[in-house]
């Protein structure tokens, strides 16, 4: 296990990865939407949930220690699966709405319930219909 202690200056890209120190890391089995997604809800709101994703990884993460497996993808890439003491950051971000699950099971369970509550991305009725953001 790899401990990683985000720093304020760390820069997230979209909901699903972040930049700090020069070093790119990816959180493996998520996929965020783009940071210039706009989504449309049911009510006729329009929400910045791009721009929400990645606020909300950056408020999740943020100043915490990170324990991580980590495995280098590319020059100063490296993808990661970690925990924030118990909490799988995946499995929050996912359950949060704001980013998908690629792969993992579990990860698409929980893509499912907040799928049903509306949650983050799935609030915009185009998202729920094609299940895809």
């Amino acid at each position: 296990m790899t401990k990683i202690r985000v720093k304020p200056q760390a820069q997230a890209f979209d909901g699903g990865s972040f930049q700090q120190d020069g070093m790119i890391f990816i959180i493996a089995d998520v996929v965020g939407p783009d940071p210039k997604r706009i989504c449309h809800a049911d009510d006729g709101s329009i929400r910045a949930c791009g721009s929400q994703s990645r606020a909300f990884l950056k408020s999740l993460i943020n100043r915490r220690y990170l324990e991580c497996r980590a495995w280098p993808i590319a020059l100063q890439t490296v993808m990661i699966d970690c925990r924030i003491g118990q909490y799988r950051v995946a499995e929050t971000l996912v359950a949060s709405g704001y980013v998908r699950a690629t792969r993992d099971a579990g990860l698409i369970a929980v893509e499912q319930d907040a799928m049903r509550r509306r949650a983050g991305l799935w609030a915009d009725a185009g998202c729920r219909l094609s299940q895809l953001c």
